[in-house]
């Protein structure tokens, strides 16, 4: 049974939360959150996204690459994209979260991940929004061996 490529934010996401969790205060649906940069905003009903967030989104792979040629299993090399968010104005601040961000990711070692590697030397920096948030992103490569179908045997 394939193994859903879906779970890959889901499982960066987490391991941030692990890594920077204490340290940085960073927490899934707190500050961190999967799929693109959302608006900051607080609504009556409680939903909250704050200035200073981490955004991690599944964006795209190349096409599957069998291992072998009668083998079950196919590579999967996929895209995220890791969005750094700062309070309005705040710069440094804003980049040492990117950094650590950086430092956490790169290379990790992830359940059912065979690499896990950023495709910058360091976060990218995208200027401000309408607002002034700086923003960072940061560009990740995941290699994945997936089993996509049965063996007729």
């Amino acid at each position: 049974m394939m193994r859903s490529p879906l779970t890959l934010d889901r499982l960066v996401a987490s391991r941030l939360e692990a890594e920077m969790g204490a340290l940085w205060g960073l927490h899934i649906n707190h500050n961190l959150f999967r799929g693109p940069e959302r608006v900051p905003m607080q609504s009556e009903a409680g939903a909250y996204v704050p200035q200073c967030a981490v955004f991690v989104l599944l964006t795209s792979g190349d096409a599957p690459v069998p291992l072998h040629n009668q083998s079950p299993t196919d590579e999967l090399r996929l895209s995220l994209n890791i969005r750094v968010r700062s309070e309005v104005g705040v710069f440094e601040e804003g980049q040492d979260l990117a950094h650590a961000v950086w430092f956490a990711i790169h290379r990790a070692a992830l359940p059912e991940v065979i690499e896990c590697e950023c495709l910058e030397s360091v976060p990218r920096y995208i200027g401000q929004d309408d607002i002034g948030h700086h923003r960072w992103d940061i560009g990740l490569r995941i290699v994945r061996d997936v089993v996509v179908r049965q063996l007729n045997t």
